[in-house]
C-alpha cells in the first residue's frame, strides 16, 4: 500500500532529477560552448559514429564499474558511485551538444527565440523525452546516453579538432 507521501516523493525526486539534468546540460553547453558545438557536429553529421564512439566509452566504464562495485570495501564501492557520476557528468557535455542541435532547429524554426532561449528549451525537450514513462526510460534515454558519451568522447579526441563550417549562433 501507497501513501500520498511516497507518491509525492517520488514525483517530486522525479522532477527533481529532470531539472538537475536539464540544468547540468545547459551548464556544460555554457561552460564549454565550443566542445558542445563540436559534439552536436559529430551528432548531426555522424551519428552512427557517435552511438559507436559511446559504446566504446560505456563498455569499459561499466567493467570498471563493476569490478570496483564488487570489491567488499566501503571506499572501493564509494569509489565505484563517483566513477559512474563522473561518467554521467562526462555524457552531460554530450547532452549539452544535443541539446544545441535540438536548439538550433527549434531557433530556425522560430527565429525571435534568442541563442539562450532556444538551447535551454532544445535540452528541455530532451530530458523530457528521455524522462518520459516507459518508452524514455527504456528506450530514448539510453539511446541519448550512449550517443551523448561518445558525442562527448569524439567531441575531445585530438582526431576529430578539425575546424567546422557549421553556422552557430553568436554568443
Amino acid at each position: 500500500m501507497f501513501t500520498i507521501g511516497d507518491i509525492l516523493a517520488t514525483v517530486a525526486i522525479a522532477f527533481g532529477s529532470g531539472l538537475v539534468i536539464w540544468a547540468l546540460g545547459l551548464t556544460m553547453t555554457l561552460l564549454f560552448p565550443e566542445t558542445a558545438r563540436r559534439a552536436a557536429q559529430h551528432i548531426e553529421r555522424r551519428p552512427g559514429k557517435s552511438f559507436l564512439w559511446g559504446v566504446m566509452a560505456l563498455v569499459p566504464l561499466l567493467v570498471l564499474i563493476i569490478v570496483l562495485a564488487a570489491i567488499p570495501s566501503p571506499i572501493t564501492r564509494a569509489l565505484a558511485a563517483v566513477v559512474a557520476c563522473g561518467g554521467l557528468v562526462f555524457a552531460t557535455l554530450g547532452l549539452g551538444g544535443l541539446g544545441w542541435l535540438v536548439g538550433d532547429r527549434m531557433h530556425s524554426a522560430a527565429p525571435e527565440l534568442g541563442w539562450l532561449q532556444a538551447r535551454s528549451k532544445g535540452l528541455a525537450v530532451v530530458t523530457i523525452v528521455g524522462m518520459a514513462p516507459v518508452v524514455g526510460w527504456f528506450f530514448t534515454a539510453p539511446i541519448m546516453l550512449i550517443l551523448s558519451l561518445g558525442a562527448a568522447t569524439r567531441a575531445l579526441s585530438r582526431a576529430d579538432r578539425e575546424e567546422a563550417t557549421w553556422p552557430t549562433a553568436q554568443v
